[in-house]
């Protein structure tokens, strides 16, 4: 039985509609389809957008991947160019040290030359020479000097500010034979009594001649150990050699660190 519906506002009863069963079922059924339709339109959607999320992922592994690979590229081209360039260091240094050694060659350094007030260089290096170095008279005079100069040294006594010892003497020869003659004066020449000679080397460039200082307190500890020892130029570089006291038929070993 249908219960009649009252109109609170005007108080007049109004008839309800009918709704058979099978309008009911009917409203349910399209309702159900419309939902399941819904449904499947957004199930659609999310399994494109999943779709798309995962293509997406894909492309920025992909992009990871290959901005590592650029970078790792990058990083090895680098490399190369950085060893290119240390390389064309190397070579202009080297470069640059055979030019030095070109340039200094007809130099000799002498230290422990006595200083006199208002000396003449030149007369001086040519009284050394006779008195160290086993020249005649006429030898001394006769050797062709381009230029002398003391060169100044930093090292100084800390109680008067005066040099612990005389400052060494630069010679640029016009003959290698001068030059030549007074390194074998040197190397062959005996003891000098109640004094300390004059020694001479070769004029290196700075960095060989800093080597050469290393080496030379290397050869003193070789030489307290019973050792003969040399310092020679190979090239660009100063080695060290040394062998037996007295072993002169023994061949010369190369020192290394």
């Amino acid at each position: 039985m249908n219960t009649p519906l009252v109109n609170v506002v005007s108080g007049e009863t109004a008839e309800p509609e009918t709704v058979t069963n099978a309008e009911l079922k009917g409203l349910l059924l399209d309702m159900d389809k419309r939902l399941n339709a819904r449904m499947e339109s957004i199930e659609t959607q999310l399994r494109d957008t999943t779709a798309r999320v995962v293509k997406n992922e894909n492309k920025i592994a992909d992009l990871i991947e290959s901005v590592e690979l650029t970078d790792n590229q990058c990083k090895a081209h680098n490399e190369e160019v950085t060893k290119k360039i240390d390389n064309m260091d190397v070579n202009v240094h080297l470069e640059f040290v055979r030019q030095e050694l070109h340039n200094r060659k007809q130099n000799l350094l002498f230290y422990g030359v006595k200083e006199e007030k208002d000396e003449n260089i030149y007369q001086v290096m040519r009284n050394v020479f006779k008195t160290d170095f086993n020249f005649s008279e006429e030898e001394a005079s006769g050797v062709f000097i381009v230029n002398a100069h003391r060169l100044p040294r930093r090292r100084r006594d800390e109680q008067n500010g005066q040099n612990q010892s005389p400052d060494p003497v630069i010679v640029r020869f016009g003959c290698m034979s001068d030059r030549g003659y007074i390194l074998d004066a040197m190397k062959n020449r005996g003891f000098i009594e109640d004094r300390k000679p004059v020694m001479c080397y070769t004029d290196l460039p700075p960095t060989m001649k800093r080597k050469r200082g290393q080496l030379a307190a290397r050869a003193r500890d070789l030489k307290k150990e019973g050792k003969s020892t040399r310092i020679r130029v190979d090239g660009v570089k100063v080695i060290l050699e040394y062998r037996k006291k007295n072993a002169r038929n023994e061949a010369w070993k190369l020192y290394t660190d």
